[in-house]
């Protein structure tokens, strides 16, 4: 920190600097509005003790001067912050205040400590000259200026006072003790304020970098418009944050070849937002298949970020959208080799987490998978240690470096990648902390112990065989679980499934073919190659559903809905899946059919599905069962007052 923290015109950009003195001034008032009255308080019994020692005709007219001055003061503060629109002028107002004050209750303090005659009175008052400076060194830490105009007239007279008055050694002593006491409280308050400064900066740097991130594709554009629209009510800020992550913490490797990466994620903020219940949190995995110079390799990561909820989520979402950016990068690339690219991609998410001034940290594992030879190389930042489990037997994964965590000062450039051999089966496990931070039961209350074992996750691993659920089952039963908890899982088959990768390879490559002809709005073809991929005997659930989605895109019902019966054959209690189909029948005129589909949602989603009951809104007015569509309609404004096709749908029933 410099000896004097930067204006606010030279620490933040222009477009920020009235937002960010308006913040602070707005702070000032309500800090203020609070500290005046407490003053005057500790004043109005600092009189009584003075007219108690030497009678009340020589204080009365101080007390008069100095409450005066007091009371116009706290009404101003309490009334008068919106009196003048100008906030430079009404910070200009409240420093004047300040200095007014202090000088006239500290020159109150020069005529007055010579009279006191009781000695514990006038250790009092110089108690009371401490107290609201060091109070005041708080108080006023929204501006740079303030404390120093309050403190220097609060303090001079009675430093005349006792260096040229009194003189004797003690008054000396005491006054010298100001000094050193004056600078410490100077360069905390300058110290809090320019946090203060930081801390907005930011958060208004969050801001632009979320909208950055937002603009990359019409789906986040989408979900920019609706955070705009509700960035005032918290929840709706969580939903949509929420919205953000999912398109970029995925699981994306191709079926058929021979690895499978499962996740499992356990966010520790739930909230509920119009009927949905979501969670938020900084835990963040993601895997891909890419394409190197020697085959196919699946790229996978498991990162933590620092903080709670937004924090958390926000330091997730930096990451997931720079990520998602590099791997769109690579696939463009040609020649690439798997240490050099895990090395490059390290230095370039420590760049971007280390232009946050440590204040946006983030631990992760990252690691790259060769499918065609099994070998694994792997770099760890300030992360849990990886697990290989191998014939029953799980061991951490050894780093050869320790690297902090992203965002880190200081990260040097030589980065070693660790590499290790794996043998057909082998399971590669990842975690965040919160798989450790497990509260112990069977403590006080009052004494909350934490896990420190970390070689008990091995040991879950083992009794679970490596699956997923059974491992978390095992965690939460050891006690609470404190921290967001994720989990990733890679199972690395070997060459016995090469017989199929071929014929599944080219599922998804006709998917990523369909997705670039929606993209160029060439629907025809779109539709031809949706079809052949739906029609594969690779086609899985995650490939089916994406052929599934590029279908509604392209407005293609009648595929989507055959895509939605295979899919449902799979996974028949996909009530989202059902909701497409459901939407797909009534486009299709296929009325019975649709109808079917939405009463199932809406006998057993546990979930208000406020969509669903729209379309069942409009069937049963198709049908002329006027009743049910008006009591559905009923329950969809109870839920949401202002929702617009409901609305309308009123209209044409009623008319």
């Amino acid at each position: 920190m410099t000896l004097f923290p930067r204006s606010i015109e030279a620490t933040v950009k222009p477009e920020y600097v009235e937002h960010v003195r308006s913040t602070l001034t707005r702070d000032m008032f309500w800090n203020v509005r609070i500290a005046v009255v407490g003053l005057l308080g500790a004043m109005l019994l600092y009189y009584v003790m003075l007219m108690l020692d030497s009678g009340i005709e020589k204080n009365l007219p101080w007390f008069i001067a100095e409450f005066t001055v007091g009371i116009p003061v706290v009404l101003y503060f309490r009334f008068g912050e919106n009196w003048v629109a100008d906030v430079k002028r009404r910070l200009t107002i409240a420093n004047t205040l300040a200095f007014i004050t202090a000088s006239v209750i500290g020159t109150g303090f020069f005529f007055q400590l010579p009279s006191i005659q009781n000695p514990s009175i006038r250790l009092t008052a110089f108690s009371l000259i401490i107290g609201v400076t060091g109070a005041a060194a708080f108080t006023f830490a929204c501006n740079r200026f303030t404390f120093l105009l309050f403190a220097i007239p609060w303090f001079l007279p009675s430093q005349f006072y006792f260096f040229f008055v009194s003189r004797d050694l003690g008054s000396v002593i005491l006054g010298s003790m100001v000094f050193p006491y004056l600078a410490v409280l100077a360069f905390l308050c300058l110290t809090d304020y320019q946090r203060r400064v930081e801390l907005i900066r930011s958060e208004l740097n969050l801001l632009e970098e979320k909208e950055q991130v937002i603009t990359a594709s019409k789906k986040l554009k989408k979900s920019l418009d609706l955070v705009n629209e509700l960035k005032t009510q918290q929840d709706g800020d969580y939903y949509l944050t929420s919205l953000l992550l999912n398109p970029l913490g995925v699981n994306a490797v191709d079926e058929g070849l021979n690895v499978d990466v499962d996740f499992f994620t356990k966010q520790k903020k739930h909230f509920e937002f119009k009927n949905q219940k979501k969670s938020i949190g900084g835990d963040i995995s993601i895997a891909h298949t890419l394409h190197f110079a020697d085959g196919p390799v699946s790229v996978f990561l498991n990162a933590d970020a620092m903080g709670k909820s937004m924090q958390g989520a926000g330091g997730s979402l930096v990451l997931g959208a720079v990520f998602q950016s590099i791997v769109e990068r690579t696939r463009l690339q040609q020649g690439v080799l798997p240490e050099p690219w895990l090395k490059g991609i390290f230095l370039e998410l420590q760049k971007v987490f280390e232009s946050f001034d440590c204040s946006m940290l983030v631990s992760v594992f990252i690691c790259v998978i060769e499918n065609n030879t099994g070998k694994l190389y792997y770099l760890n930042a300030e992360h849990p240690w990886g697990v290989l489990y191998r014939g029953g037997k799980a061991v951490f994964l050894q780093n050869r470096s320790y690297y902090r965590k992203l965002g880190t000062p200081g990260l040097q450039e030589d980065i070693n990648i660790d590499q290790l051999q794996l043998q057909p089966n082998d399971i590669i496990l990842l975690g965040s902390d919160g798989r450790d931070d497990i509260a112990l039961p069977g403590h006080s209350t009052t004494q909350r112990v934490i896990n420190e074992d970390e070689s008990i996750f091995l040991k879950h691993i083992e009794a679970a065989d490596g699956r997923l659920e059974q491992i978390y089952e095992l965690i939460a039963a050891m006690g609470e679980v404190t921290d967001d908890l994720s989990l990733v899982r890679v199972h690395y088959h070997g060459t016995q499934r090469t017989a199929t990768q071929v014929e599944r390879h080219t599922a998804s490559s006709l998917l990523r073919e369909a997705k670039a002809l929606v993209d160029a709005a060439n629907h025809v073809s779109a539709a031809k190659l949706l079809q052949q991929a739906m029609h594969s005997a690779s086609a899985g659930p995650r490939a089916l559903r994406a052929s599934l989605n590029l279908a509604m895109q392209i407005k293609e019902y009648e595929l989507a809905a055959a895509i939605a019966e295979k899919l449902l054959s799979l996974t028949p209690d996909d009530y989202e899946v059902m909701y497409l189909a459901a939407f797909a029948e009534r486009r299709l005129n296929r009325f019975d059919k649709a109808l079917a589909l939405a009463e199932k949602i809406r006998t057993h989603d546990t979930t208000t599905n406020v969509m669903n009951l729209n379309l069942l809104a409009e069937l049963y007015s198709e049908f002329k069962q006027t009743e049910k569509a008006n009591s559905i309609l009923d329950e969809i404004l109870t839920i949401d007052p202002l929702n617009a096709r409901a609305r309308r749908l009123r209209e044409g029933v009623a008319g």
